[in-house]
């Protein structure tokens, strides 16, 4: 059976309306704004949908892997309702604002311990910052 996984980030809404959009010029940090839950990186989901396309036509087993301060549990069930078998979260303050080539070394080591894959499908890069390292950190 074809193993996947699929890197996801947890990001601000980018459709929240620019009113609400506040930052903490003192700290030098965007801030979440109340209210409204965080999304995935549509990017990312870019890359599920992709995974899910080839469980379409195959039997697989898709994991998805999300890293943050916090990955909220009902972005982990959309994601398991959508069709994913599996979701792997690495939760910890530090990782906010994390340093993409860190992050990238982080989910490196969190794949390696998961078990061996197929495919690793990732967006071409976050839709909060648009580093786009992640993928090439871990290839």
């Amino acid at each position: 059976m074809l193993k996947i996984i699929v890197t996801m980030k947890v990001i601000m809404d980018p459709e929240m309306p620019i009113s609400i959009f506040k930052v903490d010029r003192a700290n030098k940090k965007v801030l979440q704004p109340a209210g409204l839950p965080p999304v995935f990186s549509p990017f990312d989901e870019c890359a599920f949908e992709a995974a899910l396309k080839i469980k379409d036509q195959q039997a697989c087993h898709i994991t998805i892997l999300s890293m943050g301060k916090s990955v909220p549990k009902s972005l982990a069930q959309k994601t398991m309702a959508a069709g994913a078998d599996e979701v792997i979260t690495l939760e910890d303050p530090k990782y906010a604002d994390m340093d993409p080539f860190v992050a990238a070394q982080i989910l490196s080591i969190a794949i390696k311990r998961s078990g061996a894959f197929d495919l690793i499908f990732t967006g071409r890069q976050g839709a909060d910052w648009d580093a786009g390292i992640i993928w090439a950190g871990l290839a």
